[in-house]
């Protein structure tokens, strides 16, 4: 059996202390989401970062501080948790170990972007500013929306997908869990991008992307050996114990 964590159960109107997971770039974006949230409706307060580097305990950004690894959550006091971990292999492990633990998952949503009223987003996942999420459109849980990303109308993401700034994702595109979009890539409409599957940044994908490829160019073909799949497989493999311990952070940049 896990041990209790610090987490617990938000009141009615009550402010939700929301814990980031992951001091990098990502974490940094994070908090500035959540602190600009913080100011127009007073209903989430950032407690901090936790981050297995040792060096970054302590550092301080936007007033928020490292309060160490990513075990010491249990002792930290908080409502929510926000993984801020570029890795998607890495956020999806974080993921499926805070869920058992019973952690509640926070989305952040950056106020200058724009989500349709329909649009469905799901729990942790974070969308980063200037980004547009088409009418009918859906976001699964733990999925990382980046700066400045077009998720046209009737597009269905699945869980822990990356879509890299500036990606543009045409009408009813499926992106299967896992994937990993990068920037300024272009996917066609009615087109499906596999499960942990990657796609180089600046590619034009016009054809469906098979599973566990790694594709690029314009137009998109078959680039690698399917690195992020491996990546999955590694994390899963790795992941014996059903309580939270430490995990790296590192992760591809966008």
């Amino acid at each position: 059996m896990c041990p209790e964590t610090g987490a617990s159960t938000p009141t009615l109107n009550s402010v939700r202390r929301v814990l980031i997971v992951g001091a990098g770039h990502l974490g940094q974006a994070a908090a500035d989401i959540l602190l600009r949230t913080q100011k127009t409706t007073r209903a989430v307060e950032p407690v901090g970062f936790v981050d297995d580097d040792p060096a970054l305990l302590g550092w301080q950004y936007l007033g928020l501080s490292v309060l160490g690894g990513v075990v010491a959550m249990m002792n930290i006091p908080h409502d929510e948790v926000l993984i801020a971990v570029g890795d998607n292999a890495t956020r999806c492990q974080l993921y499926e170990q805070l869920i058992r633990s019973g952690d509640r998952l926070a989305t952040a949503r950056h106020s200058d972007a724009v989500v349709a009223h329909d649009a469905v987003v799901g729990p942790g996942t974070i969308i980063c500013d200037r980004s547009v999420i088409g009418p009918g459109a859906v976001i699964g849980a733990n999925s990382i929306i980046s700066s400045g990303c077009c998720i046209a109308h009737g597009s269905k993401l699945s869980e822990h997908v990356w879509v890299g700034s500036a990606a543009y994702l045409g009408g009813e595109v499926a992106v299967d869990e896992g994937a990993w979009i990068g920037a300024d890539v272009t996917i066609l409409a009615r087109r499906r991008i596999g499960a942990w599957s990657y796609v180089d940044a600046g590619s034009v994908v016009e054809r469906d992307v098979p599973d566990g490829l790694d594709v690029s160019g314009a137009p998109a073909s078959r680039a690698g050996l399917g690195l992020n799949a491996k990546r999955s497989r590694d994390s899963r493999k790795s992941d014996r114990m059903h309580c939270l311990r430490p995990i790296g952070l590192g992760g591809r940049s966008q």
